[in-house]
């Protein structure tokens, strides 16, 4: 057996994990997953899109169906069109919702998850809550704003060079202009970036 410290971010304490199994020092510097998304675009759509993932396992991890709206009113004002899915009942809900609110919202109906990736992959940024999704986008070096609400990001925040967390801690709460706000930054960083 191999021991790592449990402080660390669960890639790296993989990451180290893997090294110390296998004999070799891994490469900790680097945010790179290196992981190509899949190609897909989005039917019916041109320009930027911003993906929003509001579908996550857990109560205490999902972000008021207000808040996705008041997201989704944001980016439509900077020239995005808010895409959103589902892969339950009550997330269809949520997602029809935003939808409602703001009817450029484009919802993706359940689908596989290879399908779902592509379309992620395609999309020009990522907001989401703490689910599997929002850690896809970021690898995919895909601006992603992560929100949580109840986990440390420190130990499972997405990571990547165009990865953000807002972390609504004793008792505050993420508002959906800081959620854009840092959108935008993250957006500007990518454009500043050599190709």
């Amino acid at each position: 057996t191999y021991a790592v410290p449990r402080d660390l971010h669960a890639i790296e304490r993989t990451r180290r994990l893997f090294g110390l199994a296998l004999a070799y020092q891994p490469d900790l510097s680097t945010l790179d997953s290196g992981i190509v998304p899949p190609a897909g675009t989005l039917a019916g759509t041109s320009g930027k899109t911003a993906f929003l993932l509001h579908g996550t396992s857990r109560e205490d991890k999902k972000w008021p169906a207000e808040d996705w709206i008041g997201t989704a009113r944001l980016l439509i004002e900077r020239g995005m069109t808010p895409v959103t899915t589902w892969s339950n009942e009550r997330e269809k809900t949520v997602a029809e919702a935003i939808a409602g609110a703001v009817p450029s919202t484009i919802v993706v109906p359940k689908s596989p998850l290879s399908e779902i990736a592509a379309t992620i992959g395609g999309s020009t940024l990522v907001i989401g809550a703490d689910t599997g999704l929002t850690h896809l986008a970021s690898a995919f070096g895909l601006p992603t704003v992560a929100i949580f609400l109840a986990t440390e990001p420190g130990l499972t925040g997405p990571r990547g060079r165009y990865a953000s967390t807002l972390l609504a801690s004793h008792g505050g709460r993420v508002v959906p202009v800081e959620v854009v706000a840092e959108a935008e930054k993250l957006l500007a960083l990518k454009l500043q970036a050599p190709a």
